[in-house]
């Protein structure tokens, strides 16, 4: 039986709207008074008025909230996986922080259980990593998707077409195969 091509996407901000919902946290929380509109580039801490340090320390915590478990994908989305899965091997890539990543099991389990096969986060715990585009390779991936145009480089030097999901931090961004608002629009990209 020949084997099904491999799609990879991005966890955050692709599968799991989660700077959307950070935002609306921090606004409750700390009463920070920026908008997810706001976000170019890494400036979280900046537009709350904090270190970096501050700004980690405040996403542990909004990962530890009922608010993280309670980010619903978009049912749009969710449709998308379902039908790519037939012909598809879907594989979830990662950059999420060490410290991070153990919340993304239980989120993934409750919201998107059976729609894709393996979930690899790029970052160890022993501090090594490799690039999307060298673990999107190993994986034989056709295809990226991802919110961050700084993995377009690796993706193309290891000869897989890269995607971006639009984001208020990419708007500028040339650096890509393609551009996507929702996942719903894949299907143009897709090898036939």
């Amino acid at each position: 039986m020949e084997s099904k091509p491999t799609l990879t996407f991005d966890l955050d901000d692709v599968l799991c709207d989660v700077t959307r919902p950070f935002v609306e946290w921090s606004k409750e929380r700390f009463q920070t008074d920026f908008e997810f509109e706001d976000i170019i580039a890494d400036n979280i801490h900046e537009l709350s008025g904090i270190t970096k340090g501050e700004e980690f320390d405040r996403w542990l915590m909004f990962f530890e909230s009922p608010m993280y478990m309670d980010i619903v994908p978009d049912p749009e989305a969710l449709m998308v996986l379902e039908r790519l899965k037939d012909e598809f091997r879907i594989v979830i890539i990662s950059a999420r922080n060490p410290k991070f990543q153990p919340f993304a099991q239980p989120w993934l389990k409750k919201n998107l259980d059976g729609l894709y096969d393996e979930v690899i986060f790029i970052k160890n715990k022993d501090g090594s990593k490799k690039t999307k585009g060298e673990i999107c390779k190993s994986v034989e991936s056709v295809l990226h998707v991802d919110d961050e145009p700084h993995h377009y480089v690796a993706c193309k030097s290891n000869g897989i077409k890269f995607i971006l999901f639009t984001a208020p931090w990419n708007m500028d961004s040339v650096e890509c195969d393609g551009r996507i608002n929702s996942l719903t629009e894949i299907y143009k990209f897709l090898p036939l």
